[in-house]
């Protein structure tokens, strides 16, 4: 990117996480029986706009042009489906102001200037929380959620043939979800509801839109959410070696839907003549809700919840629990001869010649999500990445640690950079973060600029 997208200066910081707004809808056309290009809007018949894309394609050494057929209705897009012809509209259609509002947010010296870049609306989505050497602290819902008419059901497709559905306008910024510095001193975002960004009263709560009949705001919590209330919420005074400490939790909150559907694994009614799956049940029953290193039941606790949670998430079929278990036993059983096998063994993160254990594991503070291979390994390839821990003193001084989990020249095999955090990373440690000029000429480094030879290596 040409700009900061989340990172901090002497003055403040800032960093986003991913959120669930509905700012698109989708409308079912009325086509013209007697003209395929019309579609009903408001008691009348109404010509879809048309045109053509200019496709470059290359497929091997064959090059063409492919001109697919546009259309569009007073919604937006059109699309002619088996099961009819719908058009999609979306609340930040038109919007490119996104890198002028990174930039100022960037540039911001204060709260006041961070929020004024924030009311460019520039950045359709994203949750937001700031911190600054003031003390002040604060958490935004960014979104441009549409208004919407009252009396009809837009989680669902909505008629296209009236203008009453056809909104034109996003919610005023002062009435999305927010907390600046509330009572209780802290805000959090870990891809939850923004209604749970802090534990004291004055924090936003859907209760604040009873005056609408849709909202449009996703109101589920994550075990990470869960723990973050429940850590940095749960300490009245927080030293910074407790913040990075709390970073860093593997546990499952009781809370959360772990705990609970482990619960729901241990009442199904297996098959125990099945030696993995008999195994398998004695597992799960003495599984202590972590992703500790040693843990020996959170690899089976995690083979077999993850495509559970995953299609619940993704909005898809959830496959059988009692199926997912027996086949996560028997997977376990394949490759390591056992269920119960050290989660670190089992999960790793792997880069060039590096194969390292990990601890923490999906959707706990310390963020390890990856993908099973064909040799029962776990290897991790999203989650926690480039972490950012930044502190200022009451004097305004200001002092990071960082990590990133491969290293700085993560796209570049042959560089030293490739994957020399990696171990870093593994062990749950960070790197101290270089502020100053002379302390990144310190150490070993090479000058150039752009098309030039470098000066020095």
């Amino acid at each position: 990117a040409p700009i900061v997208l989340h990172g901090f200066t002497p003055d403040h910081g800032w960093a986003h996480t991913v959120n669930l707004p509905d700012q698109i809808d989708i409308y079912r056309l009325e086509i013209n029986p007697e003209n395929p290009n019309q579609y009903r809007f408001d008691g009348g018949w109404r010509d879809f706009e048309t045109g053509q894309a200019e496709i470059p394609v290359k497929i091997g050494a064959v090059k063409f042009m492919w001109r697919p057929s546009l259309c569009w209705s007073a919604q937006g897009p059109v699309l002619r489906l088996p099961g009819g012809v719908f058009a999609l509209r979306y609340g930040g259609h038109g919007n490119i102001r996104a890198v002028e509002q990174w930039y100022r947010m960037g540039k911001a010296r204060n709260l006041e200037e961070f929020t004024a870049a924030m009311q460019l609306r520039g950045v359709p989505s994203f949750n937001c929380v700031y911190a600054d050497r003031a003390g002040n602290v604060a958490y935004f819902y960014n979104a441009l959620l549409p208004v919407r008419a009252r009396g009809y059901d837009w989680a669902w497709i909505v008629p296209g043939n009236t203008s009453e559905t056809l909104w034109s306008e996003s919610w005023p910024w002062d009435r999305l979800p927010h907390a600046v510095n509330p009572k209780s001193g802290f805000v959090v975002s870990c891809n939850h509801t923004p209604f749970q960004c802090t534990t004291s009263d004055d924090r936003p709560k859907l209760e604040d839109y009873a005056d609408l009949d849709y909202v449009g705001i996703e109101t589920d919590m994550t075990n990470r959410g869960w723990r973050a209330l429940e850590l940095y919420g749960g300490d009245s005074s927080i030293t910074e070696k407790e913040f990075y400490t709390y970073k860093m939790d593997r546990k499952y909150s009781e809370k959360g839907e772990v705990i609970a559907l482990v619960k729901q694994l241990l009442a199904l009614d297996l098959d125990q003549s099945d030696p993995a799956v008999a195994e398998a049940r004695k597992v799960l029953a003495d599984w202590k809700p972590n992703a500790d290193a040693d843990n020996p039941g959170t690899a089976l606790v995690a083979k077999a919840l993850e495509p559970y949670i995953r299609a619940r998430y993704m909005l898809e079929k959830q496959p059988p629990l009692d199926q997912l278990l027996i086949d996560a036993a028997h997977y376990l059983k394949e490759h390591w001869g056992k269920v119960a096998v050290p989660w670190s063994d089992v999960c790793r993160l792997r880069r060039g010649d590096l194969d390292l254990p990990l601890w923490g594991g999906p959707d706990t503070l310390r963020a390890i999500q990856g993908k099973w291979d064909g040799s029962g390994h776990y290897i991790a390839n999203h989650g926690d990445c480039h972490i950012l821990m930044v502190t200022w003193t009451k004097d305004g001084a200001v002092r990071a640690k960082g990590i990133h989990q491969y290293g700085a020249a993560a796209t570049v095999p042959d560089s030293p950079h490739y994957a020399d955090q990696a171990p870093l990373f593994a062990a749950g440690e960070y790197r101290d973060a270089l502020l100053d000029e002379e302390a990144l000429k310190a150490r070993p480094h090479r000058e150039y600029r752009p098309g030039q030879p470098a000066e020095n290596q």
